[in-house]
């Protein structure tokens, strides 16, 4: 189950530029025709950035052969991360169960998981209205044979922001192949992962693994000794 544990997240995160006033007011709805609609996309992907420190919580849960939840607290710096299990199964951890990773890519960046028009082609699929904006769908298949695991396969973009609500996908990994969806919101003056899904086949069942996050914090900086390997305290000798 581990490698289908994964295999949501399988490309390499990039860096850019933040996503100005992002907790602002959404102004009227207005449509955009899906050429000018992919254009703002576009651009809106060349000026975005994840955040230089980020503090959140992620609850995954993940059904078929074998069952899992746990829900965890992540600390992360560049490419340094702090991953704190904090639950396992519905049961408090007395004490979080640490790990700590260096030189450690950000696998749910939406700049390294958004499709851009170099790689894909778009169709307009059409549009909806959520709330006071409008949100353009497009379908998406790839210019070329695909070299890599991950692909994807439609596109809801969100028609204020112009950036990804949605990335419906497909995947391979380890022999196993699975098909899953991306969702994001603006948290702060970011564009975060709020919910990672996948289905597979595994051994001819079907497995299932759904991440959740929430608790977005954005602090000025972390303390060094976030990243700073636990110390256990050495075993009583009789």
């Amino acid at each position: 189950m581990r490698t289908f544990g994964r295999i949501v997240a399988l490309a390499a995160a990039v860096a850019a530029v933040p996503i100005a006033a992002m907790g602002a007011p959404a102004p009227a709805p207005k449509i955009e025709p899906p050429a000018v609609v992919l254009a703002k996309y576009e651009e809106a992907l060349d000026h975005t950035v994840g955040p230089r420190f980020v503090r959140f919580e992620y609850a995954v849960e993940q059904v078929g052969p074998h069952n899992l939840s746990q829900t965890h607290r992540v600390y992360r710096s560049g490419l340094n991360e702090r991953d704190e299990i904090l639950s396992i199964d519905g049961q408090p951890l007395p004490v979080p169960s640490i790990r700590i990773f260096r030189n450690r890519l950000y696998r749910y960046n939406v700049t390294a998981l958004a499709p851009r028009a170099r790689d894909y082609e778009f169709s307009y699929v059409g549009r909806h209205r959520d709330g006071v904006r409008f949100d353009y769908v497009f379908s998406a298949v790839p210019r070329a044979e695909a070299g890599s695991a991950y692909s994807v396969l439609g596109l809801t973009l969100d028609g204020v922001h112009f950036m990804p609500r949605t990335i419906a996908y497909s995947t391979t990994a380890g022999g196993v192949r699975g098909k899953g969806t991306l969702t994001f919101s603006p948290q702060g003056n970011h564009w975060m992962i709020q919910e990672a899904t996948v289905t597979a086949k595994i051994d001819g069942k079907i497995a299932r693994e759904r991440l959740v996050f929430h608790n977005y914090d954005f602090p000025p900086s972390l303390p060094n000794s976030t990243f700073v390997e636990p110390h256990t305290a050495p075993t009583p000798q009789p």
